[in-house]
């Protein structure tokens, strides 16, 4: 039944058909992507690069990148998605990539992951050092960070953790993705004002 869901899905991406993938109802399929976002959840983080005169997303642990293909096939943000394993994502067992993904052996991988017009997106990512290794190396202004308030549900870090350091980070904006327990949390170095 997945792989059907998977195959649909796919068959959908291939023509463009965004509308139909985001109301797909196993969108939710952890192979593919974490987090069920609905237009409104792309409109707000439209809004949240915008704000913060982000020029893409660079997405941290991107997977398969089909929420990055969403939010540049929904509503026009330009997204890049940063992986550690491309032995993985380039095997036959791994899911299909939504997005071209950046490796570390591509000499851009960590000026991406640096750069100072970019936003920096971790959705669902499980690693905290791996976390404050690339935020201590990121030059921008904004982070983003997608994960869970359901209990049993594991992120490092939660979406709320920046809040609590003492790294210079200040929430800026949340947002609950619509149909989930999901969250969006926003941090910014300085102030931005979202329009």
């Amino acid at each position: 039944m997945k792989e059907e869901s998977r195959e649909e899905i796919e068959n959908l991406y291939q023509q463009g058909d965004w509308k139909s993938v985001l109301c797909h109802p196993s969108l939710k399929d952890s192979l593919l992507m974490w987090v069920e976002p609905q237009l409104e959840d792309l409109v707000f983080l439209r809004k949240i690069t915008e704000a913060t005169e982000s020029t893409r997303i660079v997405s941290v642990g991107a997977g398969c990148g089909l929420l990055e293909w969403l939010l540049k096939a929904a509503v026009g943000v330009e997204v890049i998605g940063l992986e550690i394993d491309s032995k993985w994502w380039r095997s036959p067992y791994s899911p299909p990539s939504f997005i071209p993904l950046v490796f570390p052996e591509d000499e851009r991988f960590f000026d991406l992951a640096e750069d100072e017009n970019s936003a920096l997106m971790f959705c669902y990512f499980n690693n905290g050092p791996a976390f404050n290794e690339y935020l201590n190396r990121y030059k921008g202004n904004c982070v983003i960070i997608i994960g869970s308030e359901r209990h049993g549900v594991h992120t490092d870090p939660k979406p709320f953790d920046l809040q609590n350091s003492s790294s210079g980070w200040s929430l800026y904006s949340s947002k609950k993705i619509s149909l989930s327990n999901d969250i969006m949390v926003v941090y910014t170095r300085n102030k931005c004002s979202l329009q």
